[in-house]
């Protein structure tokens, strides 16, 4: 699913996959010495498309899963409207953080 969209992998470091840009949306996939897995996503918000909120949705709802958002510090059900919410208020949390007076 993910090389469909995203292309070929590359590596980060030892255990660590990208799937897309270094400078872009992209998914990050850690692999732990239990073989397990963390996923990491990291939307570009100047990219206002709809296509990689709807895989990273579908990707979550096949792995039945919720998503978290570390900047709101809160879980999100994987579906477009609830994940373009949770996008526009972690844009206007950064937004607020780096908002600098003088």
């Amino acid at each position: 699913m993910l090389t469909e969209y995203l292309g070929t992998p590359w590596t980060m470091v030892e255990d660590w996959v990208v799937f897309g840009p270094e400078n872009g949306s992209r998914v990050d996939v850690v692999f732990e010495a239990d073989k397990s897995a963390s996923i990491v996503v990291r939307f570009d918000i100047r990219n206002e498309g709809i296509q990689f909120p709807a895989l990273i949705c579908k990707m979550a709802q096949e792995l039945d899963c919720m998503l978290f958002s570390a900047d709101l510090g809160s879980l999100i059900e994987p579906n477009g409207a609830t994940l373009a919410v949770a996008l526009d208020n972690a844009h206007s949390a950064a937004v607020l953080r780096n908002f600098n007076i003088g």
